[in-house]
């Protein structure tokens, strides 16, 4: 691009200088600036033609600046038909008598286009600008579903994540052994329950072959009666965002269960959380929560129990089991609540597992008014 600028006393200067390239079609623009008035006459009062000495010719381009003090003529091939240097400078006249011309300057033409590429037609750009969109269309619709497989596999991706950040997370999905094993099983015995849901309700997966079941965020409440009595669950992992577990026997008579986590957000839990799970190894129990009775009855393999800290609920009964070890036992002593002054609560443990303990270590119960049974 370059500009002329006309001052009032018909001096033309060069700004902004650029090279002109030949080249197909319009290739620049020479933008012309005048004042409002030149040699105390308004420029609408005047007639102005710029000219263009090229080496055959002289091009002419009668300048109207109407309203504005400000043109923009188009350079095309028939001003850069060859390389070397044009004069170019701008005639004044006012009602046929010619005033005078500014001073000449020099326009440069280069014989190659900037970037050497040759200028396309119209409606061939176009019909490259559509395929363009084709192709990321269709690339944006593979990466949607490359998405839709990864988040399958549980692996979850922030919104903000790039495309090219994806390869990571496949990575993931093949070298993380235990989750292989759970995509294994997929088709089988895993249940994505849907985000949005907010409650699990009376019987909802009751007698189900599900062995895995994942549930979203979403969900507050569990207040179904077995809502996964008598299924093939192995292991469950309860969501932050669940507040009470209102239902009765959630977990009961799973033979299968072997793990179970509630997390600290849990204040109210029912009776019968998990009786009868024969074959229940693993339990995580939030600290302050209130909760019902015979939560673990009938679960003889029981061996890993971890209480949160101010562990405060008076019908706590660990004496199913016997494989605890004297430091698991004094963990639970330890994350008991200081009742001192309050009613007293009973921890029931059993008699041997009672029999574990020192009279020392069966004092940080009691010290905090706490009855060991």
């Amino acid at each position: 691009m370059i500009t002329l600028n006309i001052s009032p006393e018909k001096h033309l200067t060069l700004t902004n200088h650029a090279k002109v390239y030949l080249g197909e079609n319009k290739i620049g623009d020479i933008n012309v600036v005048a004042p409002e008035k030149i040699c105390g006459k308004s420029i609408r009062d005047l007639s102005l033609i710029l000219y263009i000495n090229t080496q055959d010719n002289c091009i002419k381009y009668p300048l109207d600046f109407g309203e504005f003090s400000y043109l923009k003529i188009p350079i095309t091939t028939d001003i850069t038909d060859t390389a070397g240097e044009k004069e170019m400078y701008i005639e004044i006249s006012s009602d046929g008598e010619v005033l005078g011309k500014t001073n000449t300057v020099d326009l440069k033409v280069h014989p190659v286009l900037s970037l050497n590429k040759q200028v396309k037609p119209r409606s061939e750009l176009e019909n490259e600008i559509k395929e363009l969109m084709d192709i990321i269309s269709q690339n944006k619709d593979d990466f949607d579903s490359i998405k839709d497989a990864i988040e399958d596999k549980f692996i979850e991706i922030p919104e903000d994540t790039p495309t090219s950040e994806y390869s990571k997370l496949i990575e993931k999905i093949n070298s993380d052994a235990d989750l292989r094993k759970v995509i294994e099983k997929y088709d089988f015995d895993t249940l994505h329950i849907p985000e949005g849901t907010t409650r699990v309700g009376d019987y909802a997966f009751y007698k189900s072959t599900f062995s895995y079941v994942y549930i979203p965020d979403s969900v507050t409440n569990i207040y179904g009666t077995q809502a996964f009595g008598q299924s093939k669950l192995k292991s469950i992992d309860i969501p932050n965002n669940v507040k009470r577990i209102d239902g009765n026997s959630i977990f009961a008579y799973c033979q299968e269960l072997v793990s179970v986590t509630i997390p600290d957000s849990v204040t109210f839990i029912q009776s019968g959380l998990c009786g009868y799970c024969k074959n229940l190894k693993t339990v995580v129990l939030p600290g302050n929560c209130d909760m019902g009775g015979g939560n673990f009855t009938q679960c003889p393999k029981l061996e890993f129990v971890t209480l949160g800290k101010d562990f405060n609920t008076s019908s706590m009964d660990l004496s199913s089991s016997t494989l605890y070890s004297e430091e698991t036992i004094v963990s639970w002593l330890e994350a008991l609540k200081d009742r001192t002054r309050m009613q007293v609560f009973t921890f029931t443990i059993g008699s041997e597992n009672l029999a574990k303990l020192t009279d020392e270590q069966k004092a940080i119960a009691t010290n905090k008014n706490w009855n060991l049974a």
